[in-house]
């Protein structure tokens, strides 16, 4: 007796597959998500806060010249005041694309990367800015010119706190001349 009710279940099932399979859908594949991923922050929109720069080092703790010196000096005697930063993203899934830009060096990055349940990490594809030239305390001229930027962050509602960390090639007369990292902590708040 228990044979007709399979072969009940079977035929419907392959009927059911049949039909939606004759409706351009595969029954085998994934669903197709239809609200955002409860795995991934959502970080898409305009963020704008501050950064304040917390630390200048060498890669890899090289020596960072002079530079590095004359900005850790700037740091502590308070010369170099919070930036105002403004980052936009835009979210497929928990691919994350952006820009972030900062009123104070007017250095704009874009950024690609990935989000995770609270947090994101994105890395710079491209810096827009015009190398800074140091004036050192021996009269020599350093430039500056960025090679790359990270931002990680942790994000908690429409707040997101976190590090951004900027790598510069110091250069003298055209020749490489060291590196210098320059890392930055930031607060921000998602804009309706």
């Amino acid at each position: 007796m228990k044979k007709p009710k399979a072969f009940v279940r079977i035929a419907l099932l392959t009927a059911a597959a049949g039909l939606s399979g004759a409706c351009g859908t595969d029954p085998l594949a994934p669903p197709v998500p239809v609200a955002p991923s409860p795995f991934s922050a959502q970080v898409g929109g305009q963020w704008t806060g501050t950064s304040n720069i917390i630390s200048v080092g060498g890669v890899l703790g090289g020596n960072t010249e002079c530079v590095g010196q004359d900005v850790f000096a700037r740091i502590q005697s308070g010369l170099i005041p919070n930036d105002s930063v403004a980052l936009a993203l835009t979210q497929t899934d928990a691919t994350v694309a952006g820009r972030l830009t900062s009123s104070g060096s007017g250095l704009s990055c874009s950024y690609t990367g990935s989000t995770a349940l609270t947090g994101v990490v994105l890395d710079a594809d491209t810096c827009a800015a015009t190398a800074v030239q140091v004036r050192c305390n021996d009269e020599t001229v350093k430039e500056l010119a960025i090679i790359g930027s990270t931002v990680i962050g942790s994000v908690s509602g429409r707040t997101m706190v976190g590090t951004v960390t900027n790598t510069y090639n110091v250069n003298r007369d055209g020749k490489n001349d060291g590196s210098l990292i320059l890392k930055y902590a930031y607060s921000l708040n998602k804009q309706p």
